[in-house]
């Protein structure tokens, strides 16, 4: 899984491309499509008298290559099949393999000791209309060529169109191609949008136009029920040796719409079952000097995407992307809602910007970006970045003084250029605690053929759809099509839970075992599923099984931390997770990432992969914010990504604005592990007790790491709540009015037949919460937390019905806490 891998199932692009490619009718005696090996017993299909080029890739490249490209390719099988070798071939690894009749073979690739198995499937002959069939391959259309409309200055926006009804999910595939009607035609500034690539959303809401102008330059807006979002941007690479955002052309008869649909179970997320449902536009774009991308676009009823795939520039299997000039540009009047980049820890406060603020700043901000525009909420991230294969890195926001747009930028590395050794030394402490250098990312080297992750836009005028939405996981791909689908097989060995912390309140006695055994105990005596080992536990690592086997007595289990310093080669994983696995740890804390470069990106998904083979779970802490790829890796259990509860350890933050903003921006991308203390800390900062433990349901994290010691919890009046918490939701919702970024949030949520509902608030607030979600005919017991006048925790049980409302009078800073189940 080194950097530059290749997917063994192809990137989402070429599998487009393919979908392409099949509509046309191709005679049994054409070729078909290249076929890059990438492992040991990969398998191709062939019918009777087609045949197909090979070449190794990936893994497969990395064990036979050798300085004089020599390697031996001979049939091991029933002879079903011809292989032959051009010289040029030779020189790339290459061979051709053409199908004789039906059976099935084996094909050996070697050089010297090492060797690749391949095994080939012949199906029967495919029946053609005719025996040598014309394929009449489309005509480049220069951008520049689209219809020209009136010199509006508006984008309009193409009236309701009536989406095709879906079939139920057992019925429909993934994909079904579909026709969009042209958009009115129009140009603005001299720019001239392309009437027959408008997308629309399944229920028309959401509109993506794409523009060109005179230069042959690309562009995009969105607008939502007619309300511009985004307007008119650019979109484009610059790569090297060649320039891909001007000067492009596109097939028509490369553009492909579908309508996708499906529907899967997530572990995370505010629901446990999620409906993907969009429409996917996958178009090429070509320079005059050959160079491509496909550019495959998504829109949703609750928000748009867009990702380049296939980027390709001359014959070589590497190239340098040094510009992505892509922007996303905000309508006048739009509020802001940031944190500053060049924190790629994403531990930072949300500032809030008005329209004009922003124009006049420059600078740069991470992902999430939340705007807002009249009743519309935006949020600007990524989405599929570190199962990505190491292709791309880590992107930020980048604005200039006076512009009114934000442009996507190279993140920042970590420098290494001075050793770590000598990094800890002038900052006076350890390996594992070392803060590493930084350094901008001028440019990506990656692969001939990359792909970017997505730009990724919710966007919703309802506060309920915007935070619950599950974009950001429909754009990674299920585990069955990730190269790594035996891998995720079976995962009933994930397990979400509570977890007992240790070292917020007793980091000093990390290195001593009998305190590790306490908090066994403790989980033990009070239904706790996981203890955490954290920084300085290493010292008693060769009691690392005694302790395991203690606690799996006691059914418990245990996480084990470790520095990205130990995980930088597949080896030093694969040794440190199997020796865990094998003492009986369940899970990892990956911390200490710092950085948003390809190679960090990298370990992650080595970390996230070497993990599930071992039956390990895993949160990352000081990382970059998640984009959804634990849909792909379900064994990524939370993420932090986040300033929270730690920070109060030596500071006031976060402030309780700022725990405010979360539910409106990085929750949204996924599991936060935000390690909540759930009553009074210190650096409490005003907070009350209620506030506190109603982090816990407003907080998504299929993992909850509480803070505080486990000794102080023993005689909290909240403890019953927290043992009765659950991490994972069947459903949630926010009650309408209940939100507003920075000031309130109710949520209401569901695991089975139990409820919780978790409120909070920044200034004093009448909140009132209908209980018209519970069943007709049935009374509930609510356990209710609320505070005193002093902020301390109160309790109070009562029976509830459906017809009931709970009314609450929150002081500032102040919340409450609900559970309700069936009396």
């Amino acid at each position: 899984m080194n950097r530059f891998k290749k997917k063994l199932t192809t990137s989402v692009g070429l599998i487009m491309l393919s979908l392409t490619a099949s509509m046309f009718t191709v005679s049994g005696t054409d070729a078909a499509k290249a076929v890059n090996v990438t492992k040991n017993n990969q398998t191709i299909k062939l019918n009777e008298g087609s045949k197909t080029t090979v070449k190794l890739a990936g893994k497969a490249l990395k064990k036979l290559k050798n300085s004089k490209k020599k390697i031996t390719v001979k049939l091991t099988g029933k002879k079903i099949v011809n292989i032959t070798r051009s010289k040029a071939q030779k020189k790339n690894y290459s061979f051709t393999v053409k199908a004789i009749k039906k059976g099935s073979t084996s094909i050996s690739i070697n050089y010297k000791k090492s060797s690749i198995k391949l095994k080939v499937k012949v199906s029967g002959k495919v029946n053609d209309t005719s025996s040598n069939t014309t394929v009449n391959i489309p005509t480049a259309t220069p951008l520049t060529s689209a219809p020209q409309g009136n010199n509006n200055n508006t984008p309009t926006v193409m009236p309701n169109v009536t989406p095709t009804p879906v079939p139920s999910p057992t019925e429909v595939p993934l994909r079904t191609e579909i026709t969009e009607p042209e958009s009115k035609a129009e140009t603005v500034d001299g720019k001239t949008k392309l009437t027959d690539l408008t997308t629309y959303s399944v229920n028309s809401s959401k509109v993506f136009n794409l523009w060109t102008d005179g230069e042959g330059k690309l562009y995009y807006n969105v607008t939502s029920d007619g309300t511009s979002i985004i307007e008119i941007s650019s979109l484009g690479l610059e790569l090297s040796d060649t320039n891909l955002s001007e000067g492009l052309t596109y097939d028509k008869g490369s553009s492909v719409v579908y309508e996708l649909y499906e529907e899967y179970d997530s572990i995370t997320l505010a629901s446990s079952r999620i409906t993907n449902h969009c429409h996917e536009r996958v178009i090429t774009f070509k320079n005059d000097e050959g160079a491509s991308f496909t550019l495959i676009i998504r829109v949703y009823d609750d928000g748009v995407a867009f990702r380049y795939t296939n980027v390709k520039s001359g014959t070589g299997n590497e190239l340098t992307c040094t510009n992505e000039t892509s922007n996303v540009v905000l309508p006048e009047g739009t509020y802001s809602f940031a944190g500053w980049g060049g924190i790629n820890t994403y531990e930072y406060d949300f500032s809030e910007m008005k329209y004009n603020s922003f124009v006049q700043r420059s600078g740069k901000y991470d992902t999430p970006f939340l705007t807002n525009l009249g009743n519309y909420w935006m949020l600007i991230s990524e989405a599929q970045i570190y199962n990505n294969h190491a292709e791309f890195c880590k992107s930020v926001l980048k604005t200039s003084g006076g512009k009114n747009s934000l442009e996507w930028d190279f993140g920042d590395g970590r420098d290494e250029s001075t050793p770590l050794e000598e990094q800890a030394k002038k900052q006076n402490t350890n390996l594992d605690l070392v803060n590493v250098a930084q350094k901008t990312i001028t440019e990506v080297n990656t692969v001939n053929g990359f792909s970017t992750p997505w730009r990724a836009m919710v966007i919703s005028d309802d506060l309920n759809t915007f935070c619950t939405s599950p974009l950001i996981s429909n754009l990674n791909p299920a585990p069955k099509d990730s190269d790594f689908a035996d891998v995720y097989e079976d995962i009933s060995w994930i397990k979400p839970g509570k977890v007992l912390w240790s070292w917020w309140s007793d980091g000093n006695n990390q290195d001593k075992y009998n305190t590790h055994k306490k908090y066994i105990d403790f989980a033990s005596d009070y239904g706790f599923d996981y203890i955490c080992l954290d920084v300085g536990w290493r010292s008693f690592e060769d009691r690392l099984s005694e302790l395991c086997d203690y606690a799996a007595e006691k059914d418990v289990k245990v996480f084990c931390w470790v520095n990205y310093w130990e995980l930088t080669t597949e080896e030093d994983i694969e040794a440190l997770f199997s020796k865990w696995a094998d003492a009986g740890a369940v899970g990892l804390k990956t911390d200490y990432f710092e950085g948003e470069d390809q190679k960090v990106l990298d370990v992650m998904e080595d970390i996230a992969v070497i993990a599930a083979r071992h039956h390990m779970m895993v949160l990352y802490h000081g990382c970059v914010a998640p984009g959804g790829e634990y849909r792909t890796y379900p064994n990524v259990m939370t993420t932090e990504a986040v300033q929270g509860e730690e920070n109060r350890k030596w500071s006031e933050s976060p402030s309780s604005r700022n725990c405010l903003m979360y539910p409106f921006t990085r929750n949204i991308l996924g599991s936060m592990d935000y390690t909540p203390a759930c009553k009074t800390i210190q650096n409490m900062i005003g907070e009350t007790e209620s506030f506190a433990l109603a982090k816990t349901i407003v907080y998504e994290s299929s993992l909850i790491h509480f803070a505080a010691a486990a000794a102080e919890y023993e005689d909290f009046l909240g403890l019953p709540f927290m043992q009765n918490i659950c991490t994972t939701w069947d459903e949630s919702f926010i009650p309408a009015g209940e939100a507003y970024p920075g000031k309130y949030i109710t949520y209401v949520r569901r695991n089975d037949k139990k409820w919780f509902i978790g409120s909070m608030t920044l200034e004093a607030k009448n909140t009132d919460i209908k209980l018209d979600f519970l069943e007709d005919g049935k009374t509930y017991k609510a356990d209710i937390y609320t505070s005193d006048d002093d902020g301390m925790l109160s309790y109070e049980e009562r029976e509830v019905t459906k017809a009931d409302t709970l009314s609450f009078d929150f002081k500032k800073q102040d919340g409450a806490a609900v559970y309700i189940r069936e009396d």
